[in-house]
């Protein structure tokens, strides 16, 4: 078996030269097919999966003692793909992707709920199904060129350029996670990322962590403003909205209390916390303004929980809204979401965890800013989905919601964030034995210094989230 340091997929690189693992030379390609995740029309086949399976091991084995190892690799795509296309236009050089003849990728429509279908304030909940959000599916490469992938399959859906992209699927023989190393996802930019996905086609030997916690949907911006009294749903002078599935969340003029889909609110002017990311279940409301401003029930109001089947779309948890403040350089921001991990294997075993919580909104402590601010808002939970077609034995597997920013301040109290909506664990195994934690993300606390004084300032707790076991196929 050869090596080289070179960030090639074919034959083993090294880790310290590039940032990712390196792989064995590839077996004989893989035979055509491919694996739909479909609401109706492509269930019979997402159940089935047989051309898939749990992949054929091409990769070889993956034995890894790092930590913050990242697996696979990822592309927008530059131009609408129809259903039924057998080949996909790709930004940039598909060289730089790593994509090969024969490897597996996974189309995802991450994003991509209509602005103009998406309320401000609505309490939800948001069904994914009403819009072409979170559908995927599994395709076999027949060949690449520059910017252009062709597949062996035509597609099962339609992806839209805006907010879709696609994997590259690792296809590893056995995978061997060793204590203090982990593989993690890239965190979503706003184009791609956020989710880990590969296959293993003997077993995952698990004693590290898989992580795609804080890797969602992004945490509203920090504000700084001099206006008070501000409470409206839309008001460009209060904290930043919480990004999730709704299209142009995270722009610069999304600013308000209101939540926009599973991200939340941002905290009004002045002081109030930002409110909670939602995704199984709804964000918690960020806390009351200052009394210098009226203790106004004014946080920004936690995300729509979103509806939607597992496997056949898949989701990120929404981010948690900024607090407020009036000073610059105050971090005020809410927590990113949880991102999606998503393994195929026969065996996944171990003491090591599976993780998909949602971030921490910023903490705002008077004695370590230039002043004072609302708590960001906790963001979601993201997705664990698991097919273990034999057995399910690891020590932890979470899904968690962020908690919500604390303040402290001398003399008043300030909005704490409302804590993040719990994820979902979905797992698939004929023996399943392990810690699932689908929690709510708990609210900030405030507290006022002079008097010793402590309180959540109205600010609530994100919702729990759920945990789904069926057979294994």
């Amino acid at each position: 078996m050869k090596t080289s340091s070179i960030c090639l997929h074919g034959a083993l690189f090294l880790l310290s030269a590039c940032g990712y693992i390196g792989y064995e030379t590839p077996r004989g390609l893989p035979s055509g097919g491919m694996t739909p995740g479909d609401d109706a029309a492509s269930n019979t086949a997402l159940a089935a999966a047989a051309n898939i399976g749990v992949g054929d091991g091409h990769w070889g084995p993956l034995v890894l003692s790092s930590a913050q190892t990242v697996v696979n690799a990822y592309s927008p795509l530059s131009a609408e793909t129809p259903a039924g296309s057998t080949s996909i236009e790709v930004q940039g050089n598909v060289s730089t992707f790593r994509v090969q003849q024969g490897d597996l990728v996974m189309l995802w429509q991450s994003t991509g709920w209509p602005s103009n279908a998406a309320a401000s304030g609505n309490a939800g909940p948001l069904s994914l199904a009403t819009y072409n959000v979170g559908h995927w599916e599994w395709q076999r490469v027949r060949s690449t060129s520059p910017g252009r992938i062709e597949l062996q399959s035509g597609t099962i859906h339609a992806y839209a350029a805006s907010g879709a992209q696609v994997i590259l699927v690792p296809e590893y023989s056995r995978v061997e996670v060793a204590t203090g190393a982990s593989i993690a996802a890239q965190p979503w930019n706003g184009v791609t990322g956020g989710i880990v996905v590969f296959l293993a086609a003997e077993e995952i030997q698990l004693e590290g962590t898989i992580a795609a916690s804080g890797a969602g949907f992004r945490g509203g911006r920090g504000s700084a403003g001099q206006d008070f009294s501000c409470s409206g749903l839309d008001d460009i002078r209060s904290g930043f909205k919480g990004e999730g599935v709704v299209l142009e969340s995270f722009a610069a003029t999304a600013r308000g209390r209101g939540n926009v889909g599973n991200g939340g609110g941002g905290g009004s002017c002045w002081g109030a916390g930002g409110g909670g990311g939602a995704h199984a279940a709804a964000g918690g409301k960020g806390g009351r303004t200052p009394s210098v401003d009226g203790s106004r029930d004014a946080g920004g109001l936690g995300g729509s929980p979103l509806s939607y089947a597992l496997p056949q779309r898949l989701s990120m948890g929404g981010a948690g809204g900024s607090g407020h403040t009036q000073f610059e350089g105050v971090e005020v921001a809410g927590g990113e979401g949880g991102g999606i991990v998503f393994l195929r294997t026969p065996v996944l075993r171990g003491l090591g965890s599976v993780d998909a919580s949602g971030g921490e909104g910023r903490t705002v402590i008077s004695e370590l800013a230039v002043g004072p601010g609302g708590g960001g808002g906790g963001g979601a939970g993201g997705v664990v989905l698991i097919q273990a077609t034999q057995s399910l034995a690891i020590a932890a597997l979470r899904a968690r919601g962020g908690g919500g920013g604390s303040t402290s301040f001398s003399n008043d109290s300030f909005g704490p964030g409302g804590g993040g909506g719990g994820g979902i664990v979905h797992l698939e195994s004929s023996s399943i034995a392990a810690s699932v934690d689908v929690a709510g993300g708990g609210s900030g606390s405030a507290e006022r210094e002079d008097t010793g004084q402590t309180s959540n300032r109205n600010a609530s707790v994100g919702d729990p989230g759920r945990s789904e076991q069926l057979p294994g196929s």
